[in-house]
C-alpha cells in the first residue's frame, strides 16, 4: 500500500489480520462496552509473528517498540478515563503491526471522528449542554486545582455517555489505510 514500504504480500496479511482483530474488538465494544485482553492478546501475537515472519529479528523489535511506545503516549488519556484500557491496548496492537506514524494517523483520525459521534450523540439525546459543561469545569479543576478526579466514572455518569471508541479506532484504520487521509494531508 502506499503508506509505508512494505512488499505487497506483507501489507497485505498484515493488513487482514489487523482488520479482523479491530473487526472483532469493535463487535465487543459496541456490545459490552469493553474490549476483552484475548483480543488484545492474540492481536499482538499475531502482529509479532507477521513481523517476525517477514523480517525477522527487526520486525519483533519494531513491533514490541511501536506497541510500548504508544501505550506510554497515551497513558495521560487512561490516567483521567478519556480513553479505556482495551482501547490504548487496541492502538498498540494498531502501532506494532503498521508502524509509529501509521498509527499517529489512526489516532487522529480516531479523536476527530470520536468528537464527531460525540458531538452527534449529545446532541441526539439532549446532554450536550451538560456534557459541554461537564468538561469545562473538569478542565478548570485540572488547571486551577490541579485534582486528579476521572473524566468518566461509569457508576456516575452510566453508558448514555460512552462510545464504544474501539468502533471508531476500527473506522479511524479503515480510513487511513483506504489512504482517504492523504486528500487532507494527514
Amino acid at each position: 500500500m502506499h503508506y509505508i514500504d512494505r512488499k505487497g504480500s506483507e501489507c497485505i496479511l498484515s493488513g487482514c489480520c489487523l482488520t479482523i482483530i479491530l473487526a472483532v474488538a469493535a463487535w465487543q465494544d459496541y456490545r459490552e462496552y469493553k474490549v476483552k485482553n484475548c483480543i488484545i492478546l492474540t492481536g499482538w501475537i499475531l502482529g509479532l509473528l507477521c513481523g517476525i515472519y517477514y523480517r525477522g529479528l527487526t520486525g519483533m523489535i519494531c513491533f514490541l517498540c511501536n506497541s510500548v511506545i504508544s501505550v506510554f503516549i497515551l497513558l495521560f488519556l487512561f490516567r483521567f478515563k478519556m480513553m479505556g484500557a482495551g482501547d490504548i491496548k487496541l492502538l498498540s496492537v494498531v502501532s506494532g503491526f503498521m508502524g509509529f506514524s501509521f498509527f499517529i494517523r489512526v489516532l487522529i483520525v480516531s479523536l476527530f471522528i470520536g468528537a464527531l459521534v460525540s458531538l452527534v450523540k449529545c446532541f441526539r439525546c439532549g446532554y450536550l449542554i451538560n456534557r459541554l459543561s461537564y468538561f469545562r469545569h473538569y478542565i478548570s479543576e485540572l488547571m486551577i486545582i490541579k485534582v486528579r478526579e476521572p473524566y468518566y466514572v461509569r457508576e456516575r455518569d452510566g453508558v448514555s455517555v460512552v462510545i464504544p471508541f474501539s468502533l471508531v479506532i476500527a473506522v479511524g484504520y479503515l480510513v487511513v489505510f483506504s489512504g482517504m487521509t492523504k486528500i487532507i494531508g494527514i
